[in-house]
């Protein structure tokens, strides 16, 4: 049996305000057969169509240019002109950013829109404090936990290891008594062939 719960997750692209560029280097955290990282290099082909070639955007899929966790800060910084991250990544910072992350509350694609509707401008306006700007947001498809076990009830789930990628994921876990465990998107498969 999988326990089923839909979390969507907005993936965070931001740009240091007054980043001025031709050519900008895009990292992201997914690799490049992720939904994400194609929905990366949709966004980079549109600005470069709109902008008639101006803006010449560069994905760089499967955190090789700067790890999940360093994306943020890569552009707070000015190391990047632009980066996709994980909004809920960055919850333990501003609680704010996981306006997405409640289990059950956004269900579908139009759910989470509507949702994204209400928290867009106190979210803008939080990360406008750390010199950063949403440009656009995509929800996640829905997501479960899987087991190699029958799963019937907490009890079966006690002590299992689960990779968590944020605070809402990690805190279901250890309420079902889980171990939760954080790797980044492009670690995860190294993670799970050594245990």
């Amino acid at each position: 049996m999988t326990l089923k719960t839909t979390v969507a997750s907005a993936a965070l692209a931001v740009v240091a305000a007054g980043a001025q560029a031709e050519k900008w280097d895009m990292p992201m955290a997914y690799a490049a057969s992720n939904y994400h990282s194609e929905m990366g290099v949709v966004f980079a082909d549109k600005v470069r169509d709109y902008t008639g070639g101006d803006v010449d955007i560069t994905v760089h899929a499967g955190g090789s240019l700067f790890k999940g966790g360093e994306i943020k800060r890569a552009v707070q910084t000015g190391q990047a002109p632009i980066g996709e991250r994980l909004m809920s990544a960055h919850t333990n910072e501003e609680p704010l950013l996981g306006w997405d992350n409640l289990p059950f509350l956004a269900t579908s694609y139009a759910d989470n829109d509507k949702l994204w509707a209400v928290a867009k401008d106190k979210v803008n306006a939080k990360l406008a404090e750390q010199n950063l700007v949403t440009l656009y947001s995509c929800p996640w498809p829905g997501q479960g936990f899987y087991f190699k076990k029958e799963v019937n009830s907490s009890e079966d789930t006690q002590g299992v290891k689960f990779r968590s990628y944020n605070t809402a994921t990690a805190t279901f876990a250890e309420e079902l008594g889980m171990i939760p465990v954080q790797v980044e998107a492009a670690e995860l498969s190294q993670a799970l062939a050594t245990g």
